[in-house]
This record gives C-alpha cells, sequence and structure tokens, in this order.
C-alpha cells in the first residue's frame, strides 16, 4: 500500500532524518531495523542470562547465628580458606564434629572460643627449613654453583 503521506521521523537507532511513508516507521532503514531488532535479542538473552546466574550464585551465610556451621560456611565466615580450617581442626585448636567421611561441623561456640583465647597464636610453619639443610650439602648434592642462590632459595626454602 503506497500512501501520499511524507513524515520527516529521526531513526531510533542511527538517529538520521529521514522521510517516512506511514506514521509508525520507526527506522530509516531496512539494516537499521535488523541491527535493533538483533540488539533487543541480544539484551533479552544477557538478561535471562544474568537471572540464571543469581538464581544460581552461592547464599551469604545467614544473618541469624546458628548452632552448628560446616567448614564452607565457616571459612565464608572467617574469610578464610577451609584447609586452614582443617588444619586448627587438626591441631586440637578448633572443636569439630565428623558426622561423616564427607560432612565436618563446627559448633559456633567452639568457633568464638578458639578466637578469644588470650594464648592464641599462629601455628608455625612445619615444612623443611625446620629442619633445614646445609649450604654446603646442597651445593655438593646437586653439583651447583654456590653463586646460584635464587635456585636454592626457590626449591630448599632457604
Amino acid at each position: 500500500m503506497s500512501t501520499n503521506i511524507t513524515v520527516e521521523r529521526i531513526c531510533e537507532l542511527c538517529g538520521k532524518i529521514f522521510t517516512a511513508r506511514t506514521t509508525v516507521t520507526r527506522y530509516c532503514s531496512l539494516n537499521c531495523n535488523r541491527r535493533h531488532y538483533k540488539q533487543k535479542q541480544r539484551n533479552s538473552k544477557i538478561s535471562k542470562s544474568h537471572e540464571e546466574t543469581l538464581k544460581v550464585k552461592p547464599q551469604a551465610v545467614p544473618e541469624q547465628p546458628v548452632e552448628f556451621l560446616t567448614i564452607r560456611q565457616a571459612s565464608r565466615l572467617l574469610h578464610c580458606s577451609e584447609r586452614m580450617l582443617y588444619d586448627q581442626i587438626r591441631s586440637g585448636r578448633i572443636k569439630a564434629i565428623r558426622l561423616s567421611e564427607r560432612k565436618t561441623l563446627i559448633k559456633r561456640k567452639h568457633l568464638d572460643k578458639a578466637f578469644k583465647q588470650d594464648d592464641f597464636k599462629p601455628i608455625p610453619f612445619q615444612g623443611q627449613t625446620g629442619k633445614g639443610f646445609q649450604l654446603l650439602s646442597i651445593v655438593s648434592a646437586w653439583g651447583r654453583p654456590s653463586g646460584n642462590m635464587g635456585f636454592l632459595k626457590k626449591h630448599f626454602l632457604i
């Protein structure tokens, strides 16, 4: 259907001024119309993906205090690694209940009590540096010249 109506419009996508033949035309060309459609589809997919991500996103530890915490919840609460908590449990600083091979619970009061102790000190590193190597024995064993200290420091924690 052709009409005798000519209306000057501004393209919603590119902003160019064009002459429209109908009163509902929104774009200056078929390319602008296609680009806008693709942009709408892309934004729709992005928002849908964002909503799904928010559903899956891990939930924070609840604000109300709970009596028992899992290792993961306790690590989030303390802002530390799960491995550190396991080390603290193994050393006896934090008491924990092992329900099964895969489930360990910590009572909240034991967690609070562990950090309120007056004699709380970090566990010292128990690596090879405690026993140590003598520099000459390393050099003789590996046949490295004594000038290569960076290698020795890196591999033997000197």
